[in-house]
Order: C-alpha cells, then sequence, then structure tokens
C-alpha cells in the first residue's frame, strides 16, 4: 500500500510541474503575442517619421557601422526566435514525457540551455549597441547635452508637453544626455510658420503653399534662432553657413542641421537655442510673431 501511495504522489507532482509549464509556456505566449492595435500605432508614427525624413532631406544613415549595426541585430533576433522554439518544444517534451525520466531530464537540459541562449543574445546586443553607439556620436567620450530651446532661453518642457504655446514637439528634449553630436534639432510648431524668419534669404513670392516659384535658401536665420555653447554664450553662436535648415511641406515641421558635429569628442559640452520674439524673431505665416515681447 505505501507503494502505491509513492507512486501516486510521483504522478501528482508530474502532472502539477507539467501543469506549471504548460501555463509558463501560455504566459510566454501572450506576453510575446503582438498586440495589433500598439503595432498599427508604431506603423503610423514610424511613417510620420519617414514623411519628415524625406521632406525634410534628412537620409536614414548607411554608413559602415549603421549597416553591420542591422545585419547584427537581424542575426540576433533570428538566433532568439530559434533558441524561444527549442525552449517551447522543450516544455512540450516535458509535458508528453509520460514518467519517462530520460525525456524529462532531456527537456530540462534543453529549457536551461534555451534560457542560457537567450541571456547571451540580450548581452550580445547590449553590447553591440553600446559599441555602434560610439561610432555613431563620432568616437570615444564627449557628446552634446541639450539644454532644450524656448524663446529666448530652453525649452520649459518635454516635447509632447509644451503646453498651450506654438511649439508642438522638439528633439533632444529639454536636458538630454549624451546627445550623438551628429544629432539634428527638429522642432515642429502648430501652425505653419513664414519661412523667410527661420531661413535666411528664402522667398516664397507670396505663394508659401506653392514651392515651385520658391527663392530656396537653406541658411540658418541666426537673427532669430541662436544655437550655441554654454561656455561660449551667445555671442559665439553658429552663423547662418554653418547651419543647414529644411522643412516639411506644411512648414511646421524643421530640421536645424548643423554643417560641423557639435560637442566636442573628448569632454560634455552643454548647448542652448534661442528663439528671439517680437517681430524681428520667428513668425508664423500669417506674420504674427510666435512669440510675444
Amino acid at each position: 500500500m505505501l507503494r502505491n501511495v509513492t507512486t501516486r504522489r510521483t504522478g501528482v507532482n508530474r502532472f502539477r510541474y507539467a501543469s506549471i509549464v504548460a501555463v509558463f509556456l501560455l504566459a510566454a505566449f501572450f506576453v510575446f503575442l503582438p498586440d495589433t492595435s500598439a503595432l498599427a500605432q508604431f506603423s503610423d508614427a514610424n511613417q510620420q517619421v519617414q514623411n519628415v525624413e524625406q521632406a525634410a532631406g534628412v537620409q536614414t544613415p548607411n554608413d559602415l557601422p549603421t549597416i553591420i549595426g542591422r545585419l547584427i541585430n537581424v542575426f540576433l533576433g533570428l538566433l532568439g526566435i530559434i533558441l524561444v522554439i527549442i525552449i517551447l518544444y522543450a516544455g512540450f517534451l516535458w509535458m508528453t514525457a509520460g514518467g519517462d525520466s530520460e525525456k524529462v531530464v532531456t527537456a530540462q537540459k534543453w529549457i536551461r540551455n534555451g534560457i542560457i541562449g537567450l541571456l547571451i543574445i540580450v548581452a550580445a546586443f547590449a553590447i553591440t549597441q553600446f559599441i555602434l553607439g560610439f561610432f555613431a556620436d563620432g568616437g570615444f567620450g564627449g557628446g552634446v547635452r541639450g539644454d532644450g530651446l524656448v524663446p529666448g532661453g530652453g525649452f520649459s518642457t518635454a516635447a509632447g508637453a509644451l503646453g498651450n504655446g506654438i511649439i508642438e514637439t522638439h528633439y533632444p528634449m529639454r536636458d538630454a544626455m549624451d546627445v550623438a553630436r551628429n544629432t539634428s534639432i527638429i522642432i515642429t510648431f502648430k501652425q505653419p510658420m513664414k519661412l523667410d524668419s527661420i531661413i535666411a534669404d528664402y522667398n516664397d513670392n507670396g505663394t508659401p503653399e506653392d514651392r515651385s516659384d520658391d527663392d530656396v535658401t537653406e541658411g540658418l536665420n541666426d537673427a532669430a534662432i541662436k544655437i550655441y555653447r554654454l561656455d561660449a554664450g551667445e555671442e559665439q553662436a553658429l552663423t547662418s553657413d554653418r547651419v543647414r535648415v529644411r522643412f516639411t511641406d506644411d512648414r511646421r515641421t524643421f530640421v536645424f542641421r548643423p554643417v560641423e558635429y557639435l560637442g566636442s569628442s573628448t569632454v560634455e559640452v552643454d548647448y542652448k537655442v534661442a528663439l528671439k520674439p517680437g517681430l524681428d524673431g520667428i513668425l508664423i505665416e500669417n506674420g504674427n510673431p510666435a512669440f510675444p515681447d
């Protein structure tokens, strides 16, 4: 009788373990199951970013480190999928072992090795991004610290939370740290802006919506927009020939791309962007000042 009880308990334990594994696998399935609404939102946001890049002339980088990083990410992603499949198969093997201890041990080894493999992939991905990030920044060390933008000073809040002002979003955000040296400054306004108040000597010939007759220039209007290092002061702000400006067709999003990398390759550098108020500063397309005096 005692032997029968022991056998039953062993069977119950195996069933319990199998149930735990089944619950774990189902939970993992639902965790990694894509949320279609989230994917749709991400797709829409990604499309908007691409539209801004194309309209503003900002091309996706195709330098060697970026290409290598993409290939590594794809390779690691495929390995991750394979290891997840192995773990799922091992769980199935465990649940269907039917009391075969050899199959259970084999399944346990596969699950353990699969988890170790996933951890290695995550670590490899983190190390890869860390190393490639330095190449994107233009070298080890240094970088730019963004102090934001605001009329005559810095943005008072982060992007997407700018209150009732004319600015809708901006990048980099206020007090951003470790910004890549080749980063462009992007500002999106809530209304179309008067182009010559942002771009020096730009002439839309009275037809802002028709760009076919425009006298196109790309230099920054350095009288209305000041981009400078805090330790150098506004007197050393970047001049018109040192910043290229492009914009989207709706004349709301502007990309400011310095001709030379900002910051330093050895130390952190604080930058500030000041937008001049009043009629001599940045104007809305109807001629009203974007920022009152």
